[in-house]
């Protein structure tokens, strides 16, 4: 899988989690879910993000790979 597959791929599920997230947030009164969505989708989305700007920006160490 090419770099920039991965990067689209990190950027998709990202969104994926925000909008859950809002989902969540917006329709459970559980406090657990809430906290949930609250905090722990946002992390996680950012993470996704900054792993997609790091395969976008990073350079192989052992040169361009074919794509499997």
């Amino acid at each position: 899988m090419s770099k920039q597959k991965i990067a689209t791929n990190n950027f998709i599920g990202a969104l994926v989690m925000l909008v859950v997230a809002f989902l969540i947030h917006s329709t459970s009164i559980n406090p657990a879910l809430r906290y949930m969505s609250d905090v722990m989708f946002p992390i996680g989305a950012v993470t996704m993000i900054l792993a997609a700007i790091f395969f976008l920006v990073a350079r192989d160490i052992d040169g361009p790979q074919p794509d499997r």
